[in-house]
């Protein structure tokens, strides 16, 4: 069976800040692996299944019965891909893997970033995906009946829908003085945050 895709190599260079002279192959492999992971995870199994089989066939664009879905994956779902194929790819344009090592990529005109620069624009990158996923659910949520599927989701094998789309927390060195859920406080009022701070 062919792979399908939601989008194309075109799609991410004409609306994300890849330059069109990075390889397709590789832009190929990360496109397939934000589908997969993130796309899938953010309108669960059963409607991922849905849109890749209505995707295949054609029927998103040419049936009018689709057209919710077709608005879906338009408004929403290739743009929160192409956030999401460009926040996967960041690290590998830098560097290049062979058997022997990593290598850091270097030409003539141009200098690797580094790793703080990395970092910052993958940061400022996820924070951009993370507000396509909540634009996604919101249009979902607040319209059940046109994406029956996303409510649909029973066996071992399945991924249901993220519930929360932005992560993050709040670190609270030290210790807390609060009554919060699954902390414990000693006899002072104190607690000790579970997972090193985070909640």
């Amino acid at each position: 069976m062919a792979t399908v895709r939601f989008i194309s190599v075109e799609y991410i260079t004409d609306n994300t800040i890849i330059d069109s002279n990075v390889d397709a192959t590789m832009i190929t492999k990360f496109i397939d692996e934000a589908q997969d992971i993130n796309i899938q995870q953010v309108v669960g199994w059963s409607l991922y299944q849905k849109l890749l089989a209505i995707v295949a066939d054609g029927t998103i664009t040419s049936n009018p019965a689709n057209s919710n879905y077709l608005d879906l994956m338009v408004n929403w779902l290739q743009r929160c891909q192409a956030m999401w194929v460009t926040f996967h790819i960041l690290p590998y344009l830098n560097y290049h893997l062979t058997n022997k090592s990593v290598n850091t990529k270097n030409s003539t005109f141009s200098q690797p970033s580094g790793l703080p620069e990395l970092t910052y624009l993958r940061a400022d990158i996820e924070s951009k995906a993370q507000f396509y996923v909540a634009r996604i659910r919101e249009q979902i949520v607040n319209n059940p009946g046109l994406y029956p599927e996303y409510w649909q989701t029973s066996g071992i094998d399945r991924i249901n829908p993220k519930a929360l789309n932005y992560v993050g927390g709040m670190y609270l060195p030290g210790r807390v003085k609060l009554p919060i859920s699954g902390v414990n406080i000693s006899n002072d009022g104190y607690g000790s945050c579970p997972g090193g701070g985070y909640f």
